[in-house]
């Protein structure tokens, strides 16, 4: 595992242009340049954009029309491009890339390049996040990348300690979070603070820091969430810890990657969300990292504005462990611990 502090890079890894041929351009030239997509993108807008205006309406007529609207955009999408690039295994997949672990209501996501496994953030309970790698067979960790001190994402910490050669943080808000870092520490891993630009290694995959920005002057917590775009065997993900609406604002206005494979829905799914960001994202897979909760987790609002944009959605509370892997045809393989959900 390497560590470096570098400039952004402007595409998700592996998506190149296609050649155009030299004839003339027409109408229909510009709606095919788009590619499925691309058309996917816009027809998730309109539908955002509907689904939004349909919830601010007080006419119920109105109402009525933009819900169809959405819905229209919704299923056109659908048939255009597919939620079906999201195949479900009957079996484990042996080539996973992502492991949304079951820790209650919190996130404990592990990663994986060749030989080398990452974990974000470690959920709220030690046992519950053992009991994960035990059932994953992960005995080592590369990297561990806490996204901020909440106890629902750094609970668990005290499970993997002894086992992280790095650990990657983000800035402290009190005497407990400079605790924690000490701990770490002392259980001999190397602990690096990153900000916007650094990069990081697991295998052969690089990884990204989009956040937090130095430039942003945000408070340490869920402002501050370290956030990562990384891609891992040909999937692309970004993991956006706990950031809120005015975080995930700041960060689309830097600039964020486009036609996502996965995105890792922050903040357990509240509705303290930008429904443009995740629009212009266009993740093919969203999963949530999600438990019993007072708080109404994830919230409807959310889980509309993801299936509008035509996202296929996988949570933890419902379908426990969760697997994705890289699967033939540029598509993605879930594995669900419950099916049903």
């Amino acid at each position: 595992m390497a560590w470096s502090a570098t400039g952004l890079g402007g595409e998700c890894p592996g998506r190149g242009d296609r050649s155009r041929g030299s004839r003339g351009r027409g109408p229909a030239d510009d709606f095919a340049a788009l590619g499925t997509r691309g058309v996917g993108s816009v027809l998730a807008a309109l539908a955002v954009a509907a689904t939004l205006l349909m919830l601010l309406s007080e006419h119920r007529l109105v109402r009525r029309t933009l819900a169809l609207l959405a819905g229209g955009a919704v299923l056109f999408a659908v048939g255009l491009f597919g939620v079906g690039s999201v195949l479900h295994s009957a079996s484990r997949p042996s080539n996973w890339v992502i492991a949304a672990c079951d820790v209650g209501q919190g996130d404990a996501f592990l990663i994986r390049d060749g030989s080398q496994i990452a974990l974000v953030d470690t959920g709220p309970d030690p046992k519950l996040l053992e009991a994960c790698l035990s059932t994953m067979r992960v005995s080592r960790l590369s990297l561990l990348l806490l996204t901020h001190y909440d106890q629902d994402h750094v609970g668990g910490v005290n499970a993997v300690l002894g086992r992280v050669d790095t650990a990657i943080v983000g800035p402290v808000g009190d005497a407990s979070d400079s605790r924690l870092r000490e701990a770490l520490t002392r259980s001999g891993a190397t602990v690096r603070q990153v900000d916007r630009g650094d990069q990081i290694s697991l295998g052969n995959a690089t990884g990204t820091i989009l956040w937090p920005s130095a430039s942003a002057h945000v408070e340490p917590g869920n402002a501050a969430s370290v956030t990562l775009q990384i891609t891992l065997g040909g999937v692309s993900a970004l993991f956006l810890g706990d950031l809120g609406e005015d975080s995930q604002e700041a960060l689309r206005r830097l600039g964020i990657p486009h036609q996502l494979d996965v995105v890792k829905v922050a903040h357990h799914g509240s509705a303290d969300q930008s429904p443009q960001l995740y629009a212009e994202m266009h993740a093919r897979l969203a999963l949530i990292g999600v438990g019993e909760n007072s708080y109404g987790h994830p919230t409807a609002k959310t889980l509309a504005f993801l299936r509008a944009a035509g996202t296929h959605i996988a949570r933890t509370d419902q379908q426990g462990l969760l697997l994705v892997a890289p699967a033939p045809n540029s598509q993605l393989t879930i594995w669900t611990d419950r099916p049903s959900g």
